[in-house]
């Protein structure tokens, strides 16, 4: 993707506006992901699975890795995925 990827990778690796993003998209703009519980880690999926940024948050005994895939284009078979580990 280049420079269009390079750029929103570098926008959304910042942990408040990665916790904006996910609270305004999956929570209705509720505070529930809390930027200083976010920390960019190297999270592996699946062998060959990869995505452009991933977080894990950790609160209590809870642990969720929270990812995101940028995309120049409209893809409208792709869905979005919440998982709660």
């Amino acid at each position: 993707m280049g420079k269009i990827n390079d750029v929103l990778q570098r926008y959304l690796s910042d942990r408040e506006r990665f916790a904006d993003l996910f609270n305004a998209a999956y929570f209705h703009g509720e505070q529930v992901v809390m930027y200083n519980d976010l920390k960019e880690e190297n999270v592996l999926y699946k062998e060959g699975q990869q995505r452009d940024i991933k977080m894990c948050m950790r609160t209590g005994s809870t642990f969720r890795i929270l990812a995101l895939e940028n995309q120049n284009l409209i893809d409208y078979a792709r869905i979005i995925l919440f998982i709660g580990i």
